[in-house]
Formats: structure tokens, sequence, C-alpha cells
């Protein structure tokens, strides 16, 4: 298996793994929540802030080791994000967090999006790389 695919399915692991997790943590303790001026921080705005901190990272540095522990803050800030995706849309009001529509919408999210991901950026590095090795 090449480096583009261990990473692929470490990073859709790393992205289950953290929707699981992070169910389990609110399932436990419901209460615990950052509050900025009265507002709650919803942990989908933790993971965008995390994709950011890795998609900087990735395009800055030029440290290899650096680049490997991108994958898991992309990963997890990806895993965060999915988790509260249809709070985004939906105003974070409109339905409780364990409700149906909110566990199968991340199911549906995840699965469109690392799917898209597979074909799409997997497919593209497959034919560059086969056009490269022809000149």
């Amino acid at each position: 298996m090449n480096k583009e695919r261990k990473d692929f399915f470490k990073f859709a692991w790393i992205v289950l793994i953290t929707i699981i997790v992070t169910r389990i943590l609110v399932l436990f303790f419901p209460d615990k929540s950052w509050y900025i001026f009265g507002q709650q921080v919803h942990h989908f705005f933790h993971g965008v802030v995390l994709v950011l901190i890795a998609a900087m990272s990735r395009f800055f540095s030029r440290n290899e080791e650096l680049h490997k522990f991108d994958l898991y803050l992309f990963g997890i800030g990806t895993g965060l994000i999915f988790d509260e995706f249809v709070f985004v849309l939906l105003g974070f009001d409109d339905i409780k967090y364990f409700s149906g529509l909110s566990f199968y919408s991340i199911l549906i999210s995840v699965f469109v999006l690392l799917t898209l991901y597979y074909l799409i950026f997997l497919s593209l590095l497959f034919i560059f790389h086969r056009f490269s090795k022809k000149k």
C-alpha cells in the first residue's frame, strides 16, 4: 500500500475515533462547555481552529516530522467539525445532539466527504504520478 493510501486510511480512522470519543465525552460531561462573552463555543469551532493550524503548518513548514503531526491535527479537527455539522446547518438549536438526525448526518457527511476525497484527490495524484513518469 502506498503512502497516500496509508495516510488516507489513518486520516479516516482518526476522524471516526474523534467522533466516537467526542460523543462519549459529551454523554458523560454534558455541562462542560467553554463560554466567551456569554456565548457557548461548540467543539465545531475547536475543529476549525485545529484544521487551520494543520493547514498553515503544512503550507508554511518544510519540517517532515511536523507534517506527520499535521495529519493528526487535521483528522481530529475534521472529526470535531463533522460531529456538529448539522448544528451548523440548522443554527445550533433545532435538533438534539443525540437525535437520530444528528447521528445519521454524521455518517452521511463522513461517507460523502471521505468518498469525494478518495475519488478526487487520490485520482488526481494517480494521474499526475502517471504523467510525470512519461516525461
